[in-house]
This record gives structure tokens, sequence and C-alpha cells, in this order.
């Protein structure tokens, strides 16, 4: 009976922690203002559109952009970076919580 106890709590701590782990879906208004302003440039999945290619925009499916912080990737879509352009006033922050869902769910080239 003690052993049944211990592992309950146990099993209930992994399982919080391996569902925290597993990516979400980003919300409908965060692929919806992706789409809108994003998507001319990056492509639907990250990886850039053929203007983007042509503009050397970083797949946002990179190491380098995946290994970013949160605040790092919400500052380059405020402030820009490079050819991406500024994007300050345009978005709340609540929005850019949102876009940056919608950038944390590419998933990591290989």
């Amino acid at each position: 009976m003690s052993l049944l106890r211990c592992t309950l709590p146990l099993l209930a701590v992994v399982a919080t922690f391996s569902t925290a782990a597993v990516a979400q879906d980003p919300p409908a208004e965060g692929k919806d203002l992706f789409k809108k302003n994003c998507v001319m440039c990056h492509g639907d999945d990250g990886a850039g559109s053929d203007m983007g290619k042509m503009l050397k925009v970083k797949d946002l499916r990179s190491k380098e952009i995946q290994d970013m912080t949160d605040d790092k990737i919400k500052d380059v879509i405020k402030n820009g970076n490079g050819s991406m352009p500024a994007f300050k006033g345009t978005f709340t922050d609540e929005q850019l919580d949102q876009l940056l869902k919608v950038v944390r769910s590419f998933k990591p080239k290989s």
C-alpha cells in the first residue's frame, strides 16, 4: 500500500512534465496574423517563400531561430533585423505572443 502512495504522485509529476514538453498547436489568431503579415516572405511553413529566399530571410525552422529566446524573437518582430522590416506599433503584446507561438510551432530543420 505504501508503494502505491509513493508511485501515484510520481506518475502525476511525470505526466505533467511529459504533457508540457509536447508542442502546442498555435492559436487561430496567431495563424491568421502570420498568414496576413508574414507568409509573403516566410512562407506557410516558415522555410521562406520564393520572394523571401531572394531577400535571404531566415528559415524560421532553423536552429538559429529556434534557439533564440522568446524576447529576442519578439524584439526582431518589433524592431526588424537585416531584411526583416520593423513592425513596431503594428501588433499588441498579445498578438506578439500569438506570433511567437506560431514561430515556435515550426518543426526544426533536421
